[in-house]
């Protein structure tokens, strides 16, 4: 495996757009006020990151991974929503049951929501195919990470 470099920023510092970022913001103009778009902006022209890269964004926090080989991240704060709506729209029945069965049935659905995530920015796929991959399948092909903390859970997927 190929080293993976995860740069993360919890505060906007200085910075530029790149002309991809650019061209991003015009397309979609609501981005300017977005705090995790210009977390991760901040964060990519701090440590001038173009290249091989994968971005994830919360509204108080933004994470880029860095590798040579292809990799996908998500981050998601680790607070209690309405997961059953959630489950409901982008859950396969066995992932629901996986959450159900679960001791600590908060992480268990941050771990699986945020690697079916991961894995659509690895496979450059938009937020509607959410549902039609399943986290175990996702666990028998590829590698898998999670960084924790008390209020976040990052992941990170490469290729085996």
């Amino acid at each position: 495996m190929k080293r993976i470099d995860v740069f993360i920023a919890d505060e906007i510092f200085a910075y530029k757009l790149y002309k991809k970022d650019k061209r991003r913001l015009r397309k979609y103009k609501n981005l300017s006020n977005h705090s995790g778009f210009k977390l991760s902006r901040s964060l990519k022209w701090k440590y001038k990151l173009k290249d091989n890269i994968c971005i994830a964004h919360t509204k108080n926090i933004a994470v880029i991974a860095k590798s040579k080989q292809k990799v996908g991240i998500d981050i998601e704060e680790l607070k209690y929503r309405d997961f059953d709506a959630i489950m409901s729209f982008c859950f396969s029945d066995d992932e629901i049951r996986l959450v159900n069965q679960s001791d600590n049935k908060m992480l268990k659905f941050y771990e699986i929501f945020t690697t079916k995530e991961a894995f659509i920015k690895y496979k450059n796929l938009d937020f509607s195919y959410l549902k039609s991959v399943y986290f175990n399948e996702i666990l028998t092909k590829m590698n898998l990470f999670h960084i924790s903390t008390d209020r976040f859970l990052i992941t990170l997927i490469t290729s085996k």
